[in-house]
This record gives structure tokens, sequence and C-alpha cells, in this order.
């Protein structure tokens, strides 16, 4: 049986169906991934072959495969805490594995896709308070304050902390930032910006609508982590981001003792749409925090410089000849620094790695074909593939995979 711990969701996703400019759809969105599910569909019959399940619909479902399914009520609702890796579809089917399988399931009970498994504990205005896991399963609280419609950026301000206030929405651990802990609508400055556009025109738009500026968009995450790989909208050819809160191993000090939060930075007023871009060689727009500590992903040594580019690092995209006769790019942990002092603090854990591609074998990075997907051959795992632009020029990439797979393994 696959693993179900990690999810994918595209933004084409039929429930979802948003793109990275529509503000206005962004909590009703977000809320779904993060603790719902979406598109709740009946099952009309189920069919039994082997170890192979297929659930039929009474019309078109909208599912897509590479999906979690979650089953609601029933026998299925007991097994695997009723989710299941989708394998393929049709039109009104869906079949999935499962081994020990009951000698027969009724049908009649609904679906959804499975969200990551938070739990939603405050809502109010343009705020919402989750509640995720440490690896080691204790809590943690997250913040999002989602941006007003109109002619904003499309940003997102995230707090991470132990302690929240859940009747007010407030995060209260001393370690979490600040700014961000309590404030009721997005303030500009350290930010998950989708879009950096300061318009109202695209706060409905579909994903359809939305595609040839704003491109692909996916989210890959468990109740321990998340990683939305998205084309914030800019036309200079350096429209892609990686943000996302991700498990870490670092040094023994209690205000390290955070998940990594990597986001961007604009200090330009919100009816700004500025020119920023996420990794950039002259100006400090990529903030990465754990906790209220900044962090950066290289110890470079411009003060400003956070994250060196691929394209200058290697001279070639895949290992030598000497050590396999197929193209293979090798991805590797994301190292954590202490921002100031350029002290090496651990890595990210699991979730989000790095590789690097030489420019002209590299894989694709225009907004229309970025994120990608890819398979990890040892582990026949997916995983998506994004290049966040450290500069104008597309030789200038900081590559990210997120692989489909499970960041906590239990003995």
């Amino acid at each position: 049986m696959k693993q179900t711990q990690t999810k994918l969701f595209d933004f084409s996703d039929a429930g979802l169906d948003f793109c990275a400019g529509s503000k206005a759809l962004f909590p009703d969105r977000f809320k779904k991934m993060l603790a719902l599910g979406y598109n709740v569909q009946t099952v009309t019959g189920v069919t039994i072959v082997g170890d192979q399940v297929t659930l039929t619909y009474g019309g078109a479902h909208g599912y897509v495969a590479d999906r979690v399914l979650k089953v609601d009520s029933g026998d299925l609702s007991l097994i695997n805490n009723g989710e299941f890796w989708i394998d393929s579809v049709t039109i009104n089917t869906v079949t999935f594995t499962l081994d020990n399988i009951p000698s027969s399931i009724a049908n009649g009970f609904s679906t959804r896709i499975a969200s990551l498994g938070w739990a939603l504990e405050y809502e109010s205005g343009q705020v919402q308070l989750y509640k995720m896991k440490y690896l080691d399963e204790r809590n943690l609280y997250v913040r999002l304050v989602f941006p007003s419609i109109g002619a904003t950026r499309g940003s997102i301000n995230v707090c991470v902390g132990k302690t929240a206030n859940v009747t007010t929405g407030v995060i209260t651990d001393v370690n979490s930032l600040p700014q961000f802990r309590d404030n009721l609508n997005v303030l500009a400055g350290f930010e998950w910006q989708l879009c950096y556009l300061a318009s109202a025109t695209y706060d409905n738009y579909n994903y359809s609508q939305g595609l040839s500026i704003f491109g692909r968009a996916c989210v890959v995450g468990s109740q321990y982590h998340i990683a939305l790989m998205i084309n914030n909208g800019h036309t200079g050819g350096y429209a892609g981001c990686t943000y996302g809160i991700l498990p870490t191993v670092l040094q023994k000090y209690e205000v390290l003792d955070y998940p990594v939060v990597i986001g961007i930075y604009n200090a330009n007023a919100l009816t700004s749409s500025g020119s920023v871009y996420q990794f950039n060689f002259v100006v400090d727009n990529s903030f990465i925090y754990v906790g209220s500590i900044h962090a950066a992903i290289d110890p470079a040594n411009n003060t400003n410089l956070i994250a060196e580019q691929s394209a200058a690092k290697v001279v070639s995209s895949f290992v030598s000849t000497n050590i396999d006769s197929f193209n293979t790019s090798l991805a590797y942990p994301v190292s954590i620094f202490d921002k100031p002092s350029k002290q090496h603090l651990g890595f990210i854990a699991a979730g989000l790695y790095r590789f690097e591609a030489r420019y002209g074998t590299s894989p694709p990075s225009s907004r229309l074909e970025s994120p990608s997907t890819s398979m990890d051959i040892d582990l026949a795992h997916l995983l998506k593939i994004h290049a966040s632009n450290t500069a104008a020029s597309a030789s200038s990439v900081l590559w990210f995979c997120a692989p489909v797979e499970e960041v906590k393994i239990a003995s």
C-alpha cells in the first residue's frame, strides 16, 4: 500500500481551481488543503480485483491520479485512517491498491481529497490559526494572515510558535516573529508572496484564467511540513518562488527548536507591486526564519547574498559516468546558517531538498512548465521540482525538489 502521510495538491485540482493571483480565494483554498479536504463525491459502486479497489461514481468525479483519497464512512474509513493513494482514474472511476481488502464493501459512502491533516483552531476575518506537528508529535501553531481583496499584493503573513491562544488566534510564543503574532491584516515585510502584483484584477481568477500570468503551482505537505511552489506573476523572467514550513535538525538551543519558515521580504507598501524576486544577490529579499532567528541557506561572504547560484557551482547537471551511466541528478539536504555570523546551525530534516543543475541541461524553469514532476528512481516516489529564480537571467536559478514521500518513518 502506498504512503499517504505526504500529500500533493495542484492549484488546478477540481475543488481548488485557483491561481497565485486569486486573493479572494486564498482563505477558502488554504483551509481546504490544510484541514478540510475538497471535492466531495458519492460512490455508487465498488469492485475488487486482487489488491485493486475500484470506486465508481455516478458521473465525472474530477479526481486525478497521485492524490490521496479520503473515505469518510463505511469499512474503508476504518483502514489507514480512510486514506488511499489514487493509482489511476477514468472519468467516473478511481482505483487504488489495498492489502487485506474486506470481503465486501458497500457503496453509498462519500469521498474527498484528503487534507494535510492540520487542525483549524481559530478563524476570524483574514486570520486563520492552525495546529500542525513537530516530527516528535509535539504541537506547533501556524498563524496565517490573508490579504484583503483589491489593489494590494497577494501576500500571506506567516507566524509559527509552540503556544497560542486559540480563543483570540494570537501566537503567544516569545520566540516567534513578534510583528506577526497578532496582526489582523497583512503587513509588508516577511511574506509568502503568491502574487507580486498590487492589483484587484485577478482576485477571483480560476486556474485557467491565471495560467498565462501565474503559471503552474502546487503544494506538497503533511502534518509535519508544507512546501509551496508557485510563480508570482513577475514578467521579468524570475517569477519562481518556493515557500514553506519545514522540520529541522539544528543545534540544541531553545531558540532554534523550531521549523524553518522560508519566505520573501518586500519592504514596499502592499499597494505597490515592487520589483522583488526571492533569491537576490543585490538586495536581501529572501528571508528565512527559525523561530525569530534570521537564517540563511548559504554561508556567502556578501552580507546580502542568501544563496549561491546553482549554475555557477556545477559543470554538469548529472553525476559523472564513472558513477552512473544514466543521467542522474542528486539532491542534498538544505543547510541552515545563522545569517549574522554565517555559522552552520544544521539542516532541514525532510520535505525539501536542493540540487544543482547546469543551464542548458536543467529541468524546465518557465512558469508554464515549473514546477515539474520527476521520479526518485530508487524509492519510486514522485518529486516536484521548481526553479526559484535568483535573478532575471535564466541561468540564475536555485533548484528545489519536494518529494511526495513520508517525512516521518515510524518504527
